[in-house]
């Protein structure tokens, strides 16, 4: 046996020196060559600290080795009329004059005599075919290089495409990094075909691209947590300027980002603080700010766990947008719960600073629901998502009724008609400044009942304004004198004094 075969079975490359007993020995080829070439010696240049064989001069070939002294194979396919059987041989059958002048081996084909391998190519050739082919590429000069160099510059090549490939992964986005990595990989495979195809130079891309793709996989991993946490980072620092579900929107349909808007029913909540601006003049400036900071920032926080979308802070008014840019079935039900919830706070908010020693503001709240156009606004330098149309200035006029009324959280009957369950009581028909025609508004009481119970006595008076009753005079002073601190009872007295015979109000102030 005088070549072994790789690991995984195939043989590759046929030894042309063994050293046995510390003498070196050639191989069944090497020795049949040298018989065919008439030399009487080998010749081997070696590298210098032990770098092993270089080359190997048989006669006048010579022939290029790994540091082992073994010949890398260049197979071709077997073909048949190259084999004489040895019972034509036996027979005298092969004229003497066609192996005149040729290399004849022999050897067996037989599956028994356990002397085939595999091939390269596929399949399973006869041992003495491996050997055959050697001397055919040494004689032909056909035979494959792989130089002392080629390792060297294998690595070379894996370290500057490592180099290149980690540094693209983390800077370049994953698209761009990924098709210079496979252009690395497609000029790697180029160069190695090329010159095994057209020098005989036998180059190895497995071990560079193998080395790039170990840094490149693992710096792409790398890159996409930083940028997923990057991203997390940035939904939620800006999320802090808009709201959660507009950055969710945006970021699941980026296609969003466009100038322009669609029709669409919305909910609106309008806060305002009564008569903040002036608080502030004999406030301390520091204590003023942290206070406005405190309540906005509970107001929004309550806005954003029911699901809307902050449309504006002017100074210490907030404006909430409900079922955009994410339609909601329910959007009427969620502006009306939000802000029984954001009124709650307030009164909260006040009783809590007050026993601090510091005098706070009443938040007035108007809720109103209609049809509006919804989308992106500015230009091409700024994006400002907001709705446009009359029911957004409907719900601001809304909350600015309430100083007329005496009420806190006027919402009108086209919100409530999406709010079954909701207990309220009518304050009455509206015309607000702007507009020509009446809108139905009622102070809310709860959002779904709960333990909260309707004001019987309230609305039988109210019933009877309604109707024009000459009692409904009667009944709302029964009312005034068992409630003097509820205002919008006393506004309906002083209107039906001063000759009111219906529920209509006009509001002709902003």
């Amino acid at each position: 046996m005088t070549f072994m075969p790789d690991v995984d079975g195939v043989v590759r490359r046929v030894p042309l020196l063994f050293s046995l007993q510390g003498r070196p020995v050639p191989s069944l080829t090497a020795e049949a060559l040298r018989l065919a070439a008439g030399a009487d010696a080998y010749v081997v240049h070696s590298a210098t600290d032990a770098g092993g064989v270089v080359d190997l001069r048989i006669g006048g070939h010579r022939i290029d080795t790994d540091q082992t002294g073994a010949l890398w194979m260049h197979f071709a396919r077997p073909q048949a009329e190259r084999y004489l059987p040895a019972w034509q041989l036996l027979e005298g059958r092969v004229p003497p004059a066609s192996l005149k002048g040729r290399l004849v081996l022999i050897g067996t084909s037989a599956q028994g005599l356990l002397d085939l391998r595999f091939s390269p190519l596929g399949g399973v050739i006869p041992g003495v075919e491996v050997h055959a082919q050697a001397l055919e590429q040494i004689v032909s000069g056909q035979q494959l290089r792989r130089p002392g160099w080629v390792p060297a510059t294998e690595a070379i090549v894996a370290l500057l495409g490592c180099i290149a490939v980690g540094i693209v992964a983390m800077r370049a986005r994953p698209g761009r990094s990924s098709l210079l990595f496979l252009g690395l990989v497609g000029a790697i495979g180029l160069g190695a075909w090329t010159s095994f195809r057209f020098e005989r130079l036998l180059l190895d891309p497995g071990a560079p691209v193998l080395a790039m793709a170990l840094v490149f996989a693992p710096t792409m991993l790398m890159r996409h947590r930083w940028a997923e946490r990057r991203q997390r980072w940035m939904q939620t620092t800006f999320s802090r300027y808009v709201s959660p579900n507009l950055i969710d929107y945006l970021v699941a349909n980026p296609q969003a980002l466009e100038l322009g808007g669609r029709r669409q029913r919305c909910s609106f909540v309008f806060t305002d603080l009564q008569g903040f601006t002036a608080r502030m003049e004999s406030m301390d400036p520091a204590v003023a700010v942290s206070v406005l900071n405190t309540y906005l920032d509970r107001m929004i926080a309550i806005a954003f766990k029911h699901d809307g979308t902050l449309d504006r802070i002017v100074g210490d008014a907030v404006a909430i947008m409900f079922s955009a840019p994410v339609p909601q079935a329910d959007h009427e039900a969620r502006a009306l719960r939000c802000a029984l919830e954001m009124q709650a706070f307030a009164r909260e908010h006040v009783d809590v600073l007050g026993r601090q020693g510091i005098a706070f503001c009443d938040t007035r709240i108007g809720v109103h629901s209609g049809e509006v156009t919804v989308g992106n606004f500015g230009g091409a330098t700024l994006f400002d998502y907001r709705a446009l149309g009359d029911p957004v200035n409907t719900a601001a006029r809304l909350e600015g009724a309430n100083k007329f009324l005496g009420t806190s959280l006027c919402v009108s009957e086209e919100t409530l008609r999406g709010c079954p369950g909701a207990v309220t009581r009518p304050i009455g028909r509206l015309r607000l400044a702007g507009r020509s025609s009446y809108l139905r508004v009622h102070e809310a009481l709860a959002a779904d009942g709960g333990s909260v119970e309707a004001d019987l006595d309230y609305a039988h008076a109210f019933a009877l304004m309604r109707d024009g009753s000459d009692e409904a005079l009667a009944a709302f002073e029964v009312l005034a004198t068992s409630r003097p601190e509820d205002r919008l009872v006393a506004l309906h007295v002083n209107r039906l004094r001063a000759g009111s015979r219906d529920d209509a109000i006009d509001l002709l102030a902003k």
